[in-house]
């Protein structure tokens, strides 16, 4: 997983669609980075949920891991009324 160098400064509004368009690409390590990133932004990254409820389900457990933590961050509620998979 990239580290960032320190803390996110780059404007939440103009990386936030990019991040989350991440989360369906082939690559499962892009997935999961983009499902950590958008968690590290919280409720910031509130447009996100329906997609990192999507997410939960991917193949890979790696990202789906990675969206349910970003989901603690941004809507914890969003995981008690989420259905598995």
């Amino acid at each position: 997983m990239l580290e960032p160098a320190g803390p996110l400064t780059t404007e939440p509004p103009a990386v936030i669609p990019i991040l989350e368009r991440f989360l369906t690409n082939a690559n499962c390590v892009w997935r999961g980075d983009a499902a950590w990133a958008l968690g590290q932004y919280g409720t910031l990254a509130t447009s996100t949920v329906p997609s990192l409820l999507t997410a939960l389900n991917d193949t890979n457990a790696r990202v789906g891991m990675f969206a349910g933590n970003a989901l603690r961050e941004i809507a914890p509620g969003a995981l008690t009324n989420a259905s598995p998979g």
